[in-house]
């Protein structure tokens, strides 16, 4: 008889907590979330790399939540690297009251989608290209790893980056 193990650390009081209430109901309310209008010109390239280098740069983006046999609260699970993943979707073709509906449905869609905490870190990312111009960044976090503030200083983290290389793509285009 084999024995599993695992390698991680305890979660904190404020985590055991927010474990125990995801637990107790099968609803995934518990979780910060924001739809972001991105206006102008948006590099998709440019953002994923301002996103991966984010994942790489903070642990708890690269962590699941995993339980063995008989345990009731999990350990919590480091990966050394995590690809993050944007899910892209384009109303581009659609009349503006349709886009409006769409983008209303997939924020509900995405605010009822449980986190499998075992597989995959508890944030999802998703983009909806309305035009050329105009993108709505959703952005969804477990409270196991977030609350407001944290999405806040997300999205800063994710537009200084952002900026950050574009200018190094620019820079690369004039040398």
């Amino acid at each position: 008889m084999q024995s599993a193990q695992i390698s991680g650390f305890r979660l904190s009081p404020q985590q055991k907590r927010v474990w125990f209430l995801h637990q107790e109901s099968s609803s995934s309310s518990y979780c910060v979330q924001g739809a972001f209008l991105i206006a102008g010109h948006l590099d998709i390239d440019a953002l994923k790399n301002a996103l991966q280098a984010i994942v790489n740069r903070h642990e708890i983006l690269r962590t699941t939540f995993q339980c063995l046999s008989g345990m009731t609260t999990p350990l919590q699970v480091i990966a050394e690297d995590y690809e993050v993943l944007i899910n892209e979707h384009s109303l581009v073709d659609l009349p503006l009251q349709t886009q409006e509906a769409d983008a209303a449905a997939l924020f509900h869609q995405l605010t009822q989608h449980p986190f499998e905490l075992a597989e995959t870190p508890p944030f999802i990312i998703k983009l909806l290209k309305l035009s050329p111009q105009k993108h709505l960044l959703f952005v969804r976090l477990s409270a196991l790893i977030a609350d407001e503030l944290t999405l806040s200083q997300l999205l800063n983290e994710i537009n200084t980056l952002y900026e950050a290389d574009l200018h190094a793509q620019k820079y690369d285009q004039e040398i």
